[in-house]
């Protein structure tokens, strides 16, 4: 391959204060230039130092004509060693003109891959077909009613769309629902019109764990485990986690999947285990860079800029060691849950004092190393800063709308 003298260059899409501020900072840190293009020009994230300019789109609606010409314009000017979506709104519209753009390199799942790991149906359909444990369940059908859900499934049931974006709709993201009542299943299903759009699944108790890997043509190359110490009862992104050494079986589940698709990028495979460890399912996948990242990069499992690394150079990672039993934890996200998500559910005192103790001496864990924090790092602190100046208006705006995620946030799921 050709070797330049010219600075490698990067488009990277988001702005949240995760994955994309995570994927800036990597990339930015190996002395390669960052452009961002956000959908929100006042995000937090925006502040990084390592950001080299900010790319401003238009939102993509319809078929993403003007979005897609804004785009072809940017391309036209600049020249880009790689893409990088980080949510699944980019990769889908990304998709739709991935012809158009066949002359650009791009961190997209690969065309056959897409139908198959965005939508939660045909995923589960997937993972089953390998012998993958997951959890019953099925597409919704006209016929259905609380009556009969409750009796196929038990309570609670969950009520998924069987994708979060669609091309058509890339604006609003569908609404995950854990039914724990009679009339809270009422009101979802008054909701999931067309029923062949959504899936009804039984509900598994236990822990959230995730592995992430980064594979080439199927072959996985890293990976890295965390397991998920606080999320919202009705369930979503986690704002607290811990690494762990690698499940075997769960790790064999996920190159089943890598296998079976060829697949070549970065996925985030969602676990949930039984809280005495003797069962487990597979949940999702989320083939693009996820909420937890901040936590692998900050152990040296360098998943972006591996990423960049393998599809512009064709350099492959050696699988790194990584510390276990180090917590990651999102400071703002997490004051939100324990202050306000967490405010009229059923805890005792000690459980209040513990959160709210491990939020005030977060910083001093930090500094022993003890955790890691998603946000607040020392090259880069204006991110930080910003958010929490920004704060008072993200409250406001989650308060008018309860589905809105904060930036950072993972998927919202409405009790």
């Amino acid at each position: 391959m050709e070797q330049s003298d010219r600075q490698p260059r990067v488009l990277v899409f988001g702005d949240d204060t995760r994955s994309f501020l995570t994927v800036v900072r990597s990339l930015g840190r190996q002395s390669i230039i960052v452009d961002a293009a956000p959908f929100d020009p006042k995000a937090p994230a925006l502040a990084s130092r390592y950001i080299n300019e900010i790319v401003n789109l238009p939102t993509f609606r319809g078929d993403g004509r003007a979005w897609f010409s804004s785009l072809q314009q940017r391309l036209s000017s600049v020249s880009y060693d790689l893409l990088i979506p980080c949510c699944d709104r980019t990769i889908l519209a990304l998709d739709q003109y991935r012809d158009q753009l066949s002359h650009v390199r791009m961190a997209l799942p690969a065309r056959h891959a897409i139908p198959i790991l965005f939508d939660k149906m045909l995923t589960k359909e997937l993972a089953g077909n390998l012998g993958i444990d997951v959890a019953e369940g099925r597409a919704l059908a006209a016929h259905d009613n609380v009556r009969s859900l409750v009796d196929e499934f038990g309570q609670p049931v969950l009520i998924k769309p069987r994708r979060s974006y669609t091309v058509s709709n890339l604006v609003s993201r569908g609404q995950v629902v854990v039914a724990r009542t009679e009339p809270s299943l009422v009101d979802a299903l008054s909701k999931a019109l067309p029923p062949h759009e959504f899936m009804a699944e039984a509900y598994f108790d236990g822990v959230g764990v995730g592995l992430s890997t980064l594979s080439q043509q199927g072959e996985m190359l890293l990976a890295f485990q965390h397991r998920r110490l606080k999320e919202p009862r009705g369930g979503g992104g986690s704002s607290f986690r811990r690494s762990e050494a690698l499940n075997p079986m769960m790790l064999e589940a996920c190159q089943k999947v890598l296998r079976s698709l060829e697949y070549t990028g970065v996925c985030m495979f969602e676990f949930r285990e039984a809280v005495d460890g003797s069962s487990w399912i597979l949940v999702e996948i989320n083939a693009r860079f996820w909420g937890s990242l901040p936590l692998p990069v900050g152990l040296g499992v360098d998943f972006p800029y591996h990423l960049f690394e393998l599809l512009t150079q064709g350099r492959r990672p050696t699988q790194p060691d990584y510390p276990v039993g180090v917590r990651g934890r999102n400071l703002m996200i997490a004051a939100y849950d324990t202050l306000v998500r967490d405010k009229g559910t059923a805890r005792g005192w000690g459980k209040l004092v513990s959160d709210v103790g491990g939020l005030v001496f977060h910083p001093i864990n930090v500094l022993i190393g003890r955790e890691k924090s998603d946000v607040w790092v020392l090259d880069d602190v204006r991110p930080a800063f910003a958010e929490v100046l920004a704060l008072p208006r993200m409250v406001r705006e989650k308060r008018e709308k309860p589905s809105l995620a904060l930036p950072g946030d993972g998927l919202v799921l409405k009790p």
